[in-house]
């Protein structure tokens, strides 16, 4: 049958480069409100009706995707500020300053492992106790953000992988010392996509091509390039191939050991202009989803494709 909406909510704000986390009865997003209307926060909304459980306001926007662990929801603010959230209640749990509003434009998801939040841009990143707030380590060597990137970091059991967008590019940093274990910067500093690990290769999407490395030294398999200008859409890896989303409309399925073209699938024309510092282009913005051997992606032409 096709598919109908469950329900709608309009929560006022702009969802950005929020997407929704959906954990337990409840599902959570961010959101961003640049004419300060009073819709910046998280929201928890009801699973099953999509009415509002409650709406954590933050004094400025939410641009990217909240963390849930540990019974609390986990965000930053584009001027620096963390927020703990108790999941239930809405009420706020703890708050740490990544520090001067006027330096940081935070555009980046918090990330948890274990009990240890990640969370921040190049010019101040840090490693919270996810459950106090206290600081483990804060590294600002990892470059500044003129322009800041949507990028996030990922991790594995050693090393968080932080991406900056229009600096030193992408850092491999210990993560419970905070020292930098390498940096790729040539050809690496241009990013507003997430890096994905899988199969003990590091996927980055950067400079109009996607590269894959070894998580330990930096050292490249292959790189595959991406026509267009850049790259927003982050990497998703399914069996053996890795599936991304170029700035010319392209969805495209290259194989993770030799980094070869599998096949490309061509989406419709954008409805808006989206990609930067042009008044055209037809980039695929969203990231792929999977699930068993289909594969899901939202286009700019407006239409879901399957």
């Amino acid at each position: 049958p096709p598919l109908t909406p469950a329900w709608r909510t309009n929560i006022g704000g702009i969802t950005h480069f929020s997407s929704p986390v959906l954990a337990g009865d409840k599902v959570f997003i961010g959101a961003a409100d640049d004419d300060d209307h009073g819709h910046a926060g998280v929201y928890a909304l009801d699973a099953r009706t999509g009415k509002v459980r409650w709406h954590f306001p933050t004094a400025t926007s939410i641009k990217h995707t909240v963390a849930v662990a540990h019974g609390m929801v986990y965000t930053a603010s584009v001027d620096g500020q963390v927020y703990a959230i108790a999941a239930d209640t809405g009420k706020e749990r703890w708050r740490y300053s990544l520090g001067s509003a006027l330096d940081r434009w935070i555009f980046s998801a918090p990330l948890v492992r274990d009990d240890t939040l990640y969370v921040g841009s190049g010019p101040s990143f840090a490693a919270l106790d996810a459950r106090t707030g206290v600081e483990r380590w804060r590294s600002t060597e990892l470059g500044g953000d003129w322009i800041s990137g949507r990028c996030s970091p990922a991790a594995d059991n050693e090393r968080i992988y932080v991406p900056v967008n229009w600096s030193k590019g992408l850092s491999a940093v210990d993560l419970h010392t905070g020292k930098v274990v390498w940096n790729k910067q040539q050809g690496f500093g241009i990013s507003h996509a997430t890096p994905t690990l899988a199969g003990g290769i590091l996927f980055y999407p950067a400079n109009n091509s996607l590269h894959a490395l070894d998580p330990a030294t930096g050292n490249e398999h292959w790189s595959f390039p991406l026509p267009g200008s850049w790259t927003i859409s982050s990497p998703v890896v399914t069996g053996d191939v890795v599936l991304i989303g170029g700035a010319e409309g392209r969805l495209y399925a290259i194989e993770t050991a030799t980094g070869k073209e599998r096949w490309r699938f061509q989406l419709g024309a954008s409805l808006l202009a989206f990609s930067p510092y042009e008044r055209a282009g037809n980039p695929v913005i969203a990231s792929p989803a999977v699930s068993s051997t289909i594969a899901y992606l939202g286009g700019t032409d407006g239409i879901l494709y399957a």
